[in-house]
């Protein structure tokens, strides 16, 4: 597979995730009756930190059989993921929107600029996120430094979540 190929298949795959993240976050009160919502949430979200840990040492076993075995993996997925949600009916409730303003589009920036700590949580996660990439680092360090090869870097990439999903059952068990 050449070094273009992966790009174009990345590029997608990302491109899909940019609108899956969002769509089920705001799909999951529409499909689950109100009274189970805290717990389809809580459900939701510890089955993505368990994929966030699964996906990437799974990718790098995969890798390790071939190039285009991941790829093809979650193209394949990501098809039977579409027909699923596809296959979801749900129930319209139509609420009255007020009409679109300067005021209303800015809204959200009047909200952060008004409350100082979250325009500085907000400031110290943007500055995280792009001056931290350590994810991108990843790949050299499981290679150059580590020698671990895939399996290794697919290790790696799950270690961020491993952490995530350890702090969540501790804080959850602590209420």
């Amino acid at each position: 597979m050449t070094p273009a190929l992966i790009f174009v298949a990345v590029t997608l795959l990302g491109a899909a995730t940019a609108f899956q993240q969002p769509t089920t976050t705001a799909m999951l009160p529409s499909v689950v009756p109100t009274s189970i919502l805290q717990k389809a949430v809580a459900t939701s979200t510890s089955f993505q930190q368990a994929a966030f840990i699964i996906g990437p040492a799974a990718g790098g076993l995969l890798y390790g059989i071939s190039s285009t075995t991941p790829f093809l993996l979650s193209g394949l997925l990501l098809i039977l993921t579409c027909f699923n949600v596809a296959a979801i009916r749900i129930e319209r409730k139509v609420a009255k929107r007020e009409p679109v303003t300067i005021t209303s589009l800015f809204a959200g920036v009047s909200f952060v600029r008004s409350r100082p700590v979250m325009l500085g949580a907000i400031s110290l996660d943007l500055f995280a996120v792009l001056l931290g990439g350590a994810t991108a680092l990843m790949p050299m360090f499981a290679k150059d430094i580590l020698a671990a090869g895939p399996w290794g870097l697919g290790f790696l990439r799950a270690a961020p979540a491993v952490g995530a999903l350890a702090m969540a059952v501790l804080l959850a068990r602590d209420r």
